[in-house]
């Protein structure tokens, strides 16, 4: 069989080590997806669809927390092309196509969607994890009892 992975390319990584990690797992999930043989293809699309989608809600959850926590000025923003991506899985799915057409989809929509929103909209968040985390290490110092104390 032919390989139809998704690579993994450190041009992905945003420099926060949480959100390059569930970025990963979202790439591994969807090439489990895609290296799918023939056999039990029916139900081994379900199986991995559902794991994709609960995980893809938990990674948006987690990602719209720490752009809270870092003052993502571009947040609702942030939050309603989760949402598309959310609404366009479920359509994705829920459309009437033989499952082989629907392993095709899912590839065509993981390049569109997962690589483009990590590179074009996850991208604009780096500038301000940056800041935050230099701003951050700037307001906190520990003293010798490894207490934090402000500066």
């Amino acid at each position: 069989m032919i390989s139809e992975k998704i690579s993994w390319s450190d041009e992905y990584l945003l420099g926060d080590s949480l959100v390059d990690k569930q970025h990963r797992k979202l790439f591994d999930i969807v090439d489990n997806i895609l290296s799918i043989d023939d056999e039990n293809l029916k139900e081994s699309i379900k199986t991995c669809l559902s794991e994709l989608n609960s995980y893809m809600n938990y990674h948006f959850d987690e990602e719209e927390k720490y752009m809270f926590s870092i003052k993502y000025p571009l947040l609702d923003d942030h939050k309603m092309l989760h949402k598309q991506i959310r609404e366009d899985l479920y359509k994705l799915v829920r459309e009437k196509v033989s499952l082989h057409v629907l392993k095709t989809k899912i590839k065509i929509g993981v390049k569109k969607v997962l690589i483009k929103h990590i590179l074009e909209e996850d991208m604009k968040v780096q500038p301000f994890y940056f800041k935050y985390k230099e701003t951050f290490s700037k307001k906190v110092k520990v003293n010798t009892q490894e207490e934090i104390v402000e500066i």
